[in-house]
């Protein structure tokens, strides 16, 4: 039985070592398999930034001076991811007015260095107020080098009262107009004051108070001339109305006659001290032709007319002391400075208007000291009895008004002038 088992083992081993063998035979290697690499995401500019912010904001917050911060391997690498050849310039200016005060820097940095950096000047100076005050340093060593330099008061204009106090601003802001000086920059603020995020000019006027630097003071007086140029319209345009667009809608004739005059006319409102002007002729001479005529001239020389007389001025005033302060502010909105010329259509009704138990002043005796000092100039009319007769009441007015005698035409020349006037008002009419 042994015997037997031997034998049978010794078979099963000799058929697995034949099979084996076959199998050997037959087995060929496995081709191997080939992945293609997965390809790593590339980070985005966000995430760059965003990690480089980090320890600068850590840095900064401990920082005496925003120059430290430049000197940082972050923040040298932020200007240079910022001033990339893909990094659009919309981009730069988003992290340039964004949140992320270090980016801010870096990014208003950066718009020093790029070629088309100075395109986001306007932008980065009507959000200059709502900068933290490292960022302000950027900016305005941005400012300083832009090749299309803006008014150098720009920045100045959203002052706060906090800002004198603050430990870096005025510093800063005095490294500013040191640069602005020795570049040639002069001290203005252009348009920047009438800016809808521009602070109160006596804001303004104390920050820059507060520098003790002689570009300082220069603008402080080119605040004080836009202060004064400033028309409060409103205000006018409550009491009377503007001649912004006088005689547009009317083709008006220059009779050749009227040239000396009307010459006569602008060159006294150029005088130091500007002189006022009552046109005197007698009725249907052409008196309300004339002023329409010499305010057109004003207009396109930059000046405005303001209309209003007695009525106007007297309207709505029903407390003593009303209209005494109606005129006072009168006398400061429409004054020469801010090249206002007020239209008073009749000159005897202000001469005797405006008193009453408290007041023995009239208007027109309320504004003789600005008249004489030429502060403000008036235009009017008046028939030369009623020129006598305003001198007669007012005999202190002699001398303060420049007369514009108005000579009536022929009728021959009347007629001509009229078939002129009914050719252009025809030729108006077809175009």
């Amino acid at each position: 039985m042994s015997d037997f088992l031997t034998l049978l083992i010794g078979f099963g081993a000799g058929v697995l070592v034949a099979l084996g063998i076959a199998a050997r035979g037959a087995w060929k290697p496995a081709a191997p398999v080939v992945t293609a690499p997965v390809p790593v995401a590339e980070e985005p500019l966000s995430a760059k930034l965003y990690r480089l912010s980090q320890p600068l904001e850590a840095f900064g917050d401990n920082s005496a001076h925003p120059d430290e911060i430049a000197d940082r391997v972050e923040f040298t690498g932020a200007v240079a991811l910022l001033c990339g050849e893909d990094v659009s310039l919309d981009t730069v200016t988003q992290y340039a007015l964004g949140a992320n005060w270090t980016m801010a820097c870096a990014a208003l940095a950066a718009l020093r260095q790029r070629s088309d950096g100075d395109e986001a000047s306007f932008q980065v100076v009507s959000h200059f107020g709502r900068m933290r005050p490292w960022a302000m340093h950027f900016a305005l060593l941005y400012i300083s080098g832009l090749d299309l330099r803006v008014s150098a008061g720009a920045p100045v204009v959203p002052a706060e009262t906090w800002w004198k106090d603050n430990i870096v601003i005025p510093a800063m802001f005095r490294n500013y107009f040191t640069r602005l000086e020795q570049s040639g920059e002069r001290p203005e603020f252009g348009n920047w004051t009438s800016a809808h995020h521009a602070s109160e000019p006596a804001v303004i006027e104390g920050f820059l108070k507060s520098l003790n630097h002689a570009f300082a003071t220069a603008l402080i007086a080119d605040l004080g001339r836009a202060r004064a140029a400033k028309v409060d319209t409103s205000f006018l345009e409550s009491v009377g109305r503007l001649w912004t667009k006088a005689g547009t809608h009317d083709p008006l004739i220059e009779p050749d006659e009227w040239a000396a005059l009307l010459t006569a006319a602008e060159n006294a409102l150029a005088q130091k001290p500007a002189r006022s002007i009552i046109v005197r002729g007698e009725p249907k001479t052409g008196k309300s032709a004339f002023l329409q005529i010499l305010g057109n001239r004003l207009i396109k020389k930059g000046w405005t007319i303001f209309e209003a007389g007695g009525p106007e001025l007297q309207a709505g005033q029903t407390y003593i002391g009303q209209l005494e302060e109606r005129v006072r502010r009168l006398m400061v909105e429409a004054a020469v400075d801010k090249r206002i010329v007020w239209y008073v259509p009749d000159i005897l009704q202000i001469a005797i208007s405006g008193t009453h138990s408290g007041q023995t002043a009239s208007i027109l005796d309320q504004v003789l000291p600005a008249l004489n000092a030429g502060r403000l100039v008036i235009l009017s009319k008046a028939t030369p009895a009623q020129v006598t007769l305003l001198v007669q009441l007012r005999p202190n007015l002699k001398g303060v008004f420049e007369a514009a005698p108005l000579v009536a035409l022929t009728e021959e020349r009347t007629l001509e002038l009229v078939k002129t006037y009914v050719q252009r008002l025809a030729s108006r009419t077809t175009t």
